[in-house]
């Protein structure tokens, strides 16, 4: 998974590293998603079968806006 802005990659829901970032998924269906902080979340749901894949992630927008109160 390659992310030019880095970001935390979950795995069906679960914590599974930071980006980039090689991971090994059994065959079968996987969500897939990377966030960072002041990102939309990069979610896809991808299908494995054996071989090698590459997931170049790139982020969309700002989402969060950070506020200061005086």
């Amino acid at each position: 998974i390659i992310s030019e802005k880095g970001g935390d990659i979950e795995v069906n829901g679960v914590f599974f590293g930071n980006a980039p970032s090689t991971v090994q998924l059994p065959a079968g269906t996987h969500t897939i998603t990377v966030k960072r902080t002041g990102y939309a979340p990069w979610v896809r749901t991808v299908t494995v079968v054996p071989g090698n894949v590459t997931l170049k992630v790139e982020f969309e927008g700002v989402l969060v806006r950070t506020s200061r109160r005086r």
